[in-house]
């Protein structure tokens, strides 16, 4: 028995002391890789049209990577023989999200499909196609309080009258829209805090992938499981609001409805599954991520919606 226990404490000294001599630090090799031009956003019907856009930063072992904004940058945007410039301005997230917002204040319109070019000096000409799909008719017919998977939850009902013939992707997601008021006057950001979400529905792809018992940014639907019929289904909406800021964003609570276009679905799918812990696990299969963005990087997604208001802060 003294034999065995010398031979373990041997065994251990020797694991500390080649663990402690193989420490080295590893660089990356010396890997080429161009900067490219970075475009995200959603072309939503009945809004005005928004994007960020930036630029990549490659991977290199020989240089000290960093974000940086991309100055210079034209994006145009085309419809049919309508064309119009995107304007760009600083916002309070540019330099957190090294982006800046473009914009232009004509109306996206469900049905249209539009193309945006982003052309910079050095960086070349990006582009990308977006399809509006047709407007959403869906909407919240019930909401109640309870509980699911231990937590406190307010289970919403959301009924969707799918069209028939086509196909169709629907997106359902739990939102914080800060805003403020002046008076009268309302006005609503582009600022979100968001909910997370719990879905029993078997034809969601978030069961079909995760399971019922995952916590969910969004739940997904594809309308091939029940085309052209009166669908119903329940979510179920965490009321603690995930934020990563000291304090909770105040304003209204929402129930966003989407029928998004087929590329933004499986981008968004895609993200859905990504778990960014799994950088840690070797073994794990990695997530591809598709964007829509030919010469460059990145997602335009093309949207309809319907929101139903749950609650406003006081």
């Amino acid at each position: 028995m003294q034999y065995t226990s010398k031979l373990y404490i041997l065994v251990a000294v020797l694991f500390v002391t080649c663990s402690t001599a193989c420490q080295k630090e590893l660089k990356l090799p010396a890997i080429g890789g161009d900067k490219k031009i970075v475009l995200i956003g959603e072309f939503v019907a009945g809004d005005t049209f928004y994007l960020r856009a930036g630029q990549s930063i490659p991977v290199s072992g020989s240089e000290k990577n960093g974000f940086q904004l991309l100055e210079d940058l034209s994006v145009k945007l085309s419809n049919g023989s309508n064309k119009y410039d995107l304007n760009s301005y600083v916002d309070e997230f540019s330099s957190i999200l090294y982006t800046y917002p473009f914009s232009n204040a004509q109306i996206a319109v469900a049905g249209n499909t539009y193309h945006v070019a982003a052309t910079h000096a050095s960086l070349g000409t990006a582009t990308a196609e977006i399809y509006i799909p047709e407007q959403v008719d869906a909407k919240v017919t019930d909401t109640s309080s309870g509980r699911y998977n231990n937590d406190s939850v307010i289970k919403v009902r959301i009924r969707i009258n799918d069209p028939q013939g086509s196909a169709n992707y629907y997106v359902i997601e739990a939102l914080k829209q800060k805003l403020t008021i002046v008076g009268n006057d309302t006005t609503y950001h582009r600022e979100y805090s968001r909910n997370a979400l719990y879905t029993a529905d078997k034809n969601s792809e978030n069961v079909l992938d995760n399971g019922a018992s995952t916590q969910n940014k969004r739940i997904l639907l594809k309308d091939s499981r029940f085309n052209g019929t009166v669908y119903e289904t329940d979510v179920y909406v965490l009321r603690t609001v995930l934020t990563f800021g000291s304090e909770t964003l105040k304003g209204r609570s929402l129930i966003r409805i989407k029928s998004v276009s087929e590329p933004y679905f499986r981008f968004l799918k895609a993200y859905e599954v990504y778990d960014p812990a799994i950088g840690f696990n070797t073994f794990e299969q990695p997530v591809k991520i598709e964007g829509n963005v030919n010469g460059g990087l990145g997602m335009i997604g093309g949207v309809s919606q319907v929101d139903h208001v749950l609650s406003y802060d006081p």
